[in-house]
């Protein structure tokens, strides 16, 4: 694997140790990443540049793998002095011909991996699409919902036609549980019409001193509790 500043080996066979990153200016496989041309070494006891993951090498060849024409790695094959073995040109070819089959599956290893990255790229796009989808829904519900309270106010109901249609509306559209509509009289709300509670329990009277209804009821500013059973004026 080539890096920015080294070649780093990422599989090995044949030696004892994991051999380190080699700088790029260093070694037969800077050589060889710098001039894009595979090496032949009979003997790497001769050749300035080497340098050895083990003692007791004898004879190197390095070939480079390209990716769209850019070499990206190193194929290096090595035999042992005492086993007597120079790799020759009929090896130097064998190997490149390896070397050939290699740059073949790292592209398709690229492939995979952008293919990867896309599928991935699309699936954030679908979730962000859906979740815009639904935020679609909810504005034309919104819009409906608002359509419908402006016809209400210019049929010109009554104020308690309206008190009650306005909950009623806010449940239908939009599905929720609890609704109410509160009058203010002194320091006191006054419940002018509900929707989900229980119809047999009159609606109480609630001081503008105590919960969140309250609250509101002082401040004039609107009021979000996601959890009630946390919110100390529940």
């Amino acid at each position: 694997e080539v890096t920015e500043t080294a070649f780093r080996p990422v599989a090995q066979l044949g030696v004892s140790e994991f051999a380190r990153d080699i700088p790029l200016s260093q070694g037969v496989a800077g050589r060889v990443l710098r001039t894009n041309r595979a090496d032949l070494i009979p003997d790497v006891m001769k050749d300035p540049d080497y340098v050895g993951f083990e003692s007791g090498m004898l004879s190197e060849i390095s070939v480079p793998l390209h990716r769209r024409g850019e070499v990206v790695g190193i194929l290096s094959v090595e035999t042992r002095r005492k086993d007597n073995i120079v790799l020759s040109e009929d090896d130097l070819r064998l190997i490149s011909v390896v070397a050939e089959q290699v740059d073949v599956a790292i592209e398709r290893a690229y492939l995979y991996e952008e293919t990867k990255a896309n599928e991935n790229k699309f699936r954030e796009l679908y979730l962000v699409s859906q979740e815009q989808a639904g935020l679609l829904a909810q504005r034309a519900n919104e819009l409906e919902l608002l359509n419908q309270v402006r016809g209400m106010i210019s049929s010109k109901l009554e104020p308690q036609e309206l008190f009650k249609a306005v909950p009623e509306t806010l449940a239908k559209v939009f599905g929720y549980d609890f609704i109410d509509i509160s009058l203010l009289k002194g320091e006191v709300l006054e419940i002018q019409h509900q929707v989900g509670y229980d119809p047999s329990l009159p609606a109480p009277q609630l001081s503008i001193h105590k919960g969140v209804v309250g609250r509101v009821a002082r401040t004039g500013k609107p009021l979000l509790v996601q959890d009630l059973a946390n919110h100390p004026e529940y």
